[in-house]
């Protein structure tokens, strides 16, 4: 039985940036269409409520 609801797609990347510019980029809708596709691909959001919160180094 082939159910395509069972499948896990896992993707990773190596960011080379300081911890607060990573944050950064993940509360920014702008910058996560920017980097987070993969290479060849474009990326869409249609909805974004990223809460802030305090960050700690």
């Amino acid at each position: 039985m082939n159910n395509k609801s069972n499948r896990i797609r896992t993707a990773s990347r190596i960011i080379k940036a300081k911890p607060q510019a990573v944050y950064q980029a993940f509360m920014d809708p702008k910058a996560l269409v920017t980097w987070l596709p993969p290479i060849g691909m474009e990326g869409r959001i249609d909805a974004f409520d990223a809460r802030r919160v305090a960050f700690i180094a």
